[in-house]
């Protein structure tokens, strides 16, 4: 599978900023987001995978996200 990210919007960032965003993403994949919405409703499942994405990587193992995020 391909990930695409847009280079506008990660050269705004840290190299720090970078490499978490490219981290959150890829564990949506890891985590299987996409096959497991079921009838759930997307907006809502996005904001709580993003929030346990989030949780593991800034919180349990230290890499960084840029702010205003979930």
């Amino acid at each position: 599978t391909n990930m695409y990210f847009n280079p506008e919007f990660l050269l705004k960032h840290s190299k720090d900023e970078m490499v978490g965003v490219m981290l959150h993403e890829v564990l949506h994949k890891v985590f299987g987001h996409v096959f497991r919405i079921g009838t759930r409703n997307p907006r809502k499942w996005n904001y709580v995978c993003d929030a346990i994405i989030n949780d593991i990587l800034v919180r349990q193992q230290d890499y960084k996200l840029p702010t205003g995020g979930i």
